[in-house]
């Protein structure tokens, strides 16, 4: 199940989706988190911190082509110290499906069914996205690839489009910075770059090793872009104060669309149809990788069965968090453990190879 290739395009495909889901979940908090429409300020001093970290992990990459996060972990670490760096990232990555399920879930109640259970609804969905993570990583980076330019890319123009009647005076004044908040958002707008904690562990499985270190700088180029065009056109829409109570802000300019001569009567539907299919892929990465780190914190074989462990699990967590909106509101520990934790992490790993290389060169 794990040994099948994917293209470094795809894997770019994969990385951008799924940081793509969390960003417009995270949007509310990155808003709510500044006095003023410099929450973007946020976003780019997140990319600078993330690229400034990937030429390091490129190099470590380098080093160890066939290995993902965890395999180096086991080069160069007891192996409890493994458990416990595999045991976080499975934690981070179930609740982190968790969250994705239950807000997925909400916007399906809320929008289409109405009168439907949510359980129904995260059940559902749940096996449905264990059933395609089940097909391997190659079928879910074709769906992800394909996603991209066929639901992904129109869901930003027609968001786009629906700012037709929006002031630009809403991202003004920039000036005084709110300097506190722009540095409180970065861990949030960190977050938001899902993608940069996947490619640790799928950049491995890229047949173009090359092509893919260099095409993991251009993900969270064009990640920032999306993240910051995104936050522009929810301000440009509503602007901070009526944007600060959204739950979905970013879904919530749908509402307004009103296109002359569009054949299209509810965009809403259409917009909230494209997002679906966005969030159903991404949930089925999270799943693969979870999976993945179940596989190798145990030392198991290769065999897919975790996925099938773990779908109660996500099943039972999701069910018992409480609305998304009180979610949003408490995620700041989480985010704040795990960030440290990852940078702690990595720093490590990148210490010690450097020590190990220089070791072995003058031996």
């Amino acid at each position: 199940m794990f040994k099948t290739k994917i293209t470094a395009n795809q894997n770019t495909s994969m990385l951008i989706l799924l940081s793509f889901i969390y960003q417009i979940m995270l949007l509310p908090v990155l808003i709510s988190s500044t006095d003023g429409p410099t929450a973007w300020m946020s976003i780019v001093i997140a990319m600078l911190i993330a690229l400034i970290f990937t030429k390091p992990i490129i190099k470590l990459q380098e080093n160890h082509p066939d290995k993902t996060l965890l395999d180096i972990c086991a080069d160069y670490m007891p192996k409890f110290a493994v458990k416990i760096i595999g045991v976080l990232y499975i934690s981070f990555f179930i609740l982190a499906s968790s969250i994705l399920l239950k807000d997925f879930s909400e916007q399906v109640k809320m929008f289409m069914l109405f009168r439907t259970p949510s359980n129904v609804i995260i059940l559902i969905i749940l096996i449905t996205s264990s059933y395609a993570t089940q097909k391997g990583i190659n079928t879910i980076a074709q769906i992800a690839h394909i996603t991209v330019i066929i639901a992904m890319g129109p869901l930003l123009v027609v968001t786009a489009l629906s700012t037709s009647y929006s002031s630009i005076s809403n991202i003004f004044p920039i000036f005084p910075l709110d300097i506190q908040g722009v540095l409180s958002g970065v861990p949030y707008a960190l977050v938001g770059f899902f993608g940069f904690v996947i490619l640790l562990f799928s950049n491995p499985y890229v047949n173009e090793h090359k092509k893919n270190l260099r095409e993991n700088r251009r993900f969270l180029l064009t990640s920032s872009a999306i993240y910051i065009l995104c936050f522009f056109l929810v301000m440009f829409k509503f602007g901070q104060g009526e944007a600060r109570r959204l739950m979905w802000p970013f879904l919530s300019i749908l509402k307004f669309l009103n296109l002359p001569g569009s054949f299209i009567e509810n965009t809403e539907a259409v917009g909230i149809s494209l997002n679906i299919v966005c969030a159903f892929i991404s949930l089925s990465i999270i799943l693969y990788f979870t999976d993945l780190s179940l596989q190798k914190t145990l030392r198991t074989v290769d065999n897919g069965y975790f996925i099938f462990i773990q779908t109660p699990i996500i099943y039972m967590a999701a069910c018992l968090l409480p609305g998304i909106n009180v979610v949003i509101k408490y995620i700041k520990i989480p985010v704040y453990i795990f960030l440290v934790s990852n940078i702690l992490i990595i720093l490590l790993l990148i210490a010690i190879d450097k020590k190990r290389r220089k070791a072995n060169d003058e031996a």
